[in-house]
């Protein structure tokens, strides 16, 4: 449960123009800031929450560790959460925390921008694994979705050219 109040601010939108942030009243810079302190504290909670259930399936039996991470073979009958599903969207969002550290974050930009798309494998696999994530996951979602239709609205609208023709042809005619 303690993840899931970082996971519901997490997703908030985090591009330059963001109007969310700036009506806020805050900078580009404190929004990232925030953004990566929610998410080293959601997947140390995603870890330990993960791990903490398969070390306990382990000391009950490698028989019992398999049946709780096959169950979604199983699933016509599946009334509960989803393990390996769980176990899925862990891997996605420990990956691409690792990648989001400050040292592979410097060394490899490239790789840490793309593996962050990995965040649609965290948050689809995470809401196979229990479906009530996405109630926690829905904020998130619905700012990105109305910052992205707020973005390409105001795209839509052109910037007006601004020239002014010079009367000497020998400077250019338009500035």
């Amino acid at each position: 449960i303690g993840g899931l109040v970082p996971m519901t601010l997490v997703g908030i939108p985090l591009q330059r123009t963001s109007a969310m942030w700036r009506a806020a009243g805050r900078s580009y810079e404190e929004a990232v800031s925030f953004h990566r302190a929610l998410g080293h504290v959601m997947m140390a909670m995603y870890s330990y929450h993960g791990i903490g259930y398969m070390v306990y399936w382990l000391l009950l039996g490698i028989d019992r560790f398999a049946r709780e991470m096959s169950d979604w073979f199983h699933c016509g009958k599946c009334t509960h959460i989803n393990n390996l599903a769980g176990a899925v969207s862990w891997a996605a969002g420990f990956l691409l925390w690792m990648t989001s550290l400050k040292w592979a974050r410097r060394r490899n930009y490239a790789r840490f921008i793309t593996t962050h798309q990995l965040h649609l494998v965290f948050f689809g696999f995470g809401c196979i694994h229990w479906p009530t994530l996405l109630a926690y996951a829905a904020p998130s979602i619905v700012f990105y979705a109305a910052d992205l239709m707020l973005r390409l609205h105001t795209s839509r609208n052109g910037v007006e050219g601004i020239a002014r023709v010079r009367p000497s042809t020998a400077e250019p005619a338009l500035t």
